[in-house]
C-alpha cells in the first residue's frame, strides 16, 4: 500500500457543460483519496468554468485555472507545471472513470516505478452500447531496448488500417511528472490533431522502464455531437499540423526511414480521415481512397456515423463520383450533414446498393461489423473495408499537401 504517493490528474476543459459533472465526480469519488485534480478552463463560456468553481470550493484536492482560449495541447501544459504528483495522469473532459482506477495504478502501476505505465483497457461508450478495446501488448515490465522493440515498434501495425498494438492516447498513460514536463517543451502550442501522438512517442523514445497493466477502467465517451463538428477542417491547418509531426515523427520513432514514412502515413491517414476527407480526393484513384475495389459511379451504403463516417458523407456531398443510397449506424439519433437521415441495416439491405462501405476508424470495430454483415447474407464482394494495400500503394505523400 501507498496511501502517502500524491496522483495528479490533469483535466483540460472547454465547453462540456453537459458532461463535466459525471468527469470531476468520478475524479473525487476515487477509492483511492491522495490525488491532486487540476481542471484547465480554456475560455469555456458554457457555464463549464461555473462547474469547475463549484467543485473546487467543496473539494481542497481541486485546483482550478483560467485562462484564455489556447487550445488543448497550452492546456494540458499549464496543468502539468502545476503537478505536485510523482505521476501524472490525463483525464478528457466529457470522459470518465472507474472508481478504483487510481487506486490500481498506485499498487499495480507505481509499485513497479517504471517511467510510464501503460493502462491498457478503453472502454469506448456509444449512445446504446459499450466496446471494450484491448491493444495487443503483454502485460508486463518493460525496459531499454524492450521499449523500443516490443513498445514503440507496435504503436501502428502496418497490416490493417488503422489498428494499433499499443494506444497512443494520453488517457491511456501514467508519466513521471519529470518526463512529461521536459517533453512538453518540445510540443508545439498550435497543434490541434496528433498531439497525443506527439506527446506519448515523445516520452517513450526518453523513458527507460515501462510497465503494461491491464486496467479497463476509462470510459471513452464516442456520442459527443460537437466533438465531430467542432474539429477544424482548414486545410492550411492540416498542412502545418503535418508538416510538423513529419518532421518531429522522424526524431522520435527509432526504426527505418522506410518504415517511419509508413507509420506517420498510417498515422496522418487516420487524422485527415476525420478532419477533411476531401483533401483524398485529390490523388488520382479510379476508386474510394483507401476502399480498393469500390468504384467511381457505385452506389453505397455508408456504414458508420462516427467522425469518419460524417467526415466521409460530408466529402461525398460535394463530389459527384459516388451516389449514397443510404447512411446506417446501429444509433440512429447521430448527428448528421446534408439532408441525410440514419438508417438501420435492416432498412438499407431493401434499396439496391453495390457496396457496404464501412466508415469506421477503429480496426477491430469495424471486423465485428463486417462479421455481422455477413451473419445478415450479404456477400462478401459486397462489403468494403478499409484496405491497408491501398495506402502502401498510395501513401499520403508529402506533395499531396504541399508539404516539402
Amino acid at each position: 500500500m501507498r496511501e502517502d504517493m500524491v496522483v495528479s490528474i490533469v483535466v483540460p476543459v472547454y465547453n462540456v457543460y453537459e458532461y463535466l459533472d459525471k468527469c470531476i465526480t468520478s475524479l473525487i469519488e476515487q477509492t483511492y483519496k491522495n490525488i491532486q485534480i487540476i481542471l484547465v478552463d480554456d475560455g469555456s463560456n458554457d457555464g463549464s468554468s461555473e462547474i469547475c468553481d463549484k467543485y473546487a470550493k467543496a473539494d481542497t484536492r481541486i485546483i482550478v485555472i483560467h485562462q484564455k482560449n489556447s487550445g488543448s495541447v497550452y492546456a494540458r501544459k499549464v496543468g502539468t507545471k502545476m503537478a505536485t504528483g510523482k505521476y501524472v495522469l490525463y483525464v478528457d473532459s466529457d470522459d470518465w472513470i472507474e472508481k478504483d482506477r487510481i487506486e490500481k495504478f498506485v499498487h499495480i502501476g507505481a509499485e513497479q516505478n517504471a517511467d510510464m505505465i501503460y493502462m491498457d483497457g478503453m472502454i469506448k461508450e456509444y449512445v446504446d452500447n459499450s466496446v471494450l478495446c484491448l491493444s495487443n501488448v503483454r502485460e508486463g515490465y518493460y525496459k531499454e531496448e524492450q521499449v523500443k522493440n516490443n513498445i514503440i515498434k507496435k504503436i501502428v501495425d502496418l497490416n490493417v488500417f488503422y489498428k494499433g498494438n499499443i494506444r497512443i492516447n494520453l488517457c491511456m498513460w501514467a508519466i513521471k511528472k519529470e518526463l512529461i514536463q521536459k517533453q512538453n517543451k518540445i510540443i508545439d502550442n498550435r497543434i490541434v490533431q496528433g498531439d497525443d501522438a506527439i506527446s506519448v512517442c515523445a516520452c517513450l523514445l526518453e523513458a527507460k522502464t515501462v510497465f503494461v497493466m491491464k486496467e479497463c477502467g476509462y470510459h471513452y465517451i464516442q456520442y459527443r455531437n460537437s466533438s465531430i463538428t467542432c474539429r477544424n477542417s482548414n486545410l492550411s491547418n492540416i498542412e502545418n499540423e503535418l508538416y510538423y509531426l513529419w518532421n518531429n515523427f522522424k526524431l522520435i520513432v527509432p526504426i527505418g526511414e522506410k518504415e517511419i514514412y509508413q507509420v506517420f502515413s498510417v498515422l496522418m491517414n487516420a487524422e485527415v480521415a476525420v478532419t477533411d476527407y476531401s483533401i483524398f480526393f485529390k490523388r488520382e484513384c479510379d476508386y474510394l481512397y483507401p476502399y480498393s475495389y469500390v468504384k467511381k459511379e457505385s452506389n453505397i451504403v455508408i456504414y458508420g456515423a462516427g467522425k469518419l463516417g460524417f467526415r466521409l458523407v460530408e466529402a461525398l456531398i460535394k463530389n459527384n463520383d459516388y451516389n449514397i443510397v443510404a447512411w446506417v449506424d446501429k444509433s440512429t439519433n447521430r448527428v448528421t450533414v446534408g439532408n441525410y437521415k440514419i438508417i438501420t441495416i435492416d432498412e438499407a439491405l431493401k434499396l439496391e446498393y453495390d457496396y457496404i462501405v464501412i466508415a469506421i476508424l477503429d480496426y477491430d470495430i469495424a471486423i465485428t461489423v463486417k462479421q455481422t454483415l455477413l451473419d445478415k447474407g450479404i456477400q462478401e464482394k459486397k462489403i468494403a473495408c478499409m484496405d491497408a494495400k491501398a495506402i502502401s500503394d498510395k501513401f499520403l505523400c508529402m506533395k499531396d499537401i504541399n508539404i516539402e
